[in-house]
């Protein structure tokens, strides 16, 4: 029986997300066996990727699928120009079959989901991985809310029946802070590690710390409230939070799944079927 592992891409406006999951044919989510966020700015990956090609080819699989998609197509076109055709520098021929070049997802009316909004061809690819990913974790007949906080955090919105509805974007906690310091003459910029520290007391005693408490508390309210109203008039939506930032804002959401490959997983089951 044929065992197909995937290797998934997803450019993002800051980061680019790598994923390796095993054989998938049961369309269940799984988390990735492997997984790499690196900035924009960092090189192509080349020596780890080869290394989990690697992997699954001792772990019995047969078949390697890659597919790369994501909300930055200058950063895509750029990490497929990087692409070397051959990575393995084994002789083995198994090994160097292990190196698929990726399919690439561009367009959302490509995705197995039905977009019920104005515009379908204009929402970001991003916000609908994570709906074809949320249409598998959700139970049948419940809707989702689907929170990535990532450099923007949209908050979306899936019905009962699977379809995408669209949602809230607001900006993410990073783009918030270099937005306070750069249009205004006097705030200073609160770095990542400061804005990844454990919760802010909500009352700042100093500038840095009443910026901290704002840009996160901020946040936080948004999504309760956001969430709240689109889930006023229906049963209760499972809430899944996804993004650079969801890991210091799980611990104000207890009833929220924490899904940090939710996106890669919704690429992977949009990659075309072969014929």
């Amino acid at each position: 029986m044929t065992q197909t592992w995937s290797l998934a891409i997803d450019s993002g406006n800051s980061r680019v997300k790598f994923g390796l999951f095993r054989d998938q044919s049961h369309a269940q989510f799984e988390e990735p066996i492997e997984f790499l966020a690196l900035d924009l700015q960092s090189p192509l990956p080349v020596e780890i990727l080869k290394q989990w090609c690697r992997r699954a080819l001792a772990s019995g699989a047969n078949k390697l699928q890659s597919i790369a998609g994501g909300s930055n197509p200058r950063a895509l076109d750029c990490l497929l120009a990087a692409w070397p055709e051959v990575a393995m520098s084994s002789d083995d021929a198994a090994e160097q079959s292990f190196w698929p070049r990726p399919h690439v997802l561009r367009s959302g009316l490509d995705l197995p989901i039905v977009i019920d909004v104005d515009a379908p061809e204009r929402v970001g690819l991003d916000r609908l991985f994570n709906a074809v990913a949320g249409n598998t974790i959700r139970l049948p007949d419940q809707p989702a809310i689907l929170v990535d906080a990532g450099t923007a955090t949209t908050i979306d919105w899936v019905d009962a029946t699977g379809r995408f509805c669209g949602g809230a974007i607001l900006p993410g906690i990073e783009l918030g802070a270099r937005a306070l310091h750069q249009y205004t003459a006097l705030l200073p910029l609160i770095s990542r590690q400061e804005l990844s520290a454990p919760h802010p007391h909500v009352i700042g005693r100093n500038t840095r710390a009443a910026m901290s408490s704002g840009l996160f508390w901020g946040h936080v309210g948004a999504i309760r409230e956001i969430s709240t109203r689109l889930s006023a008039h229906t049963q209760p939506p499972v809430l899944l939070l996804t993004g650079g930032s969801a890991g210091i804002l799980a611990g104000e959401f207890p009833q929220a799944r924490l899904v940090p490959a939710l996106g890669l997983w919704g690429m992977i089951l949009s990659m075309p079927v072969e014929s």
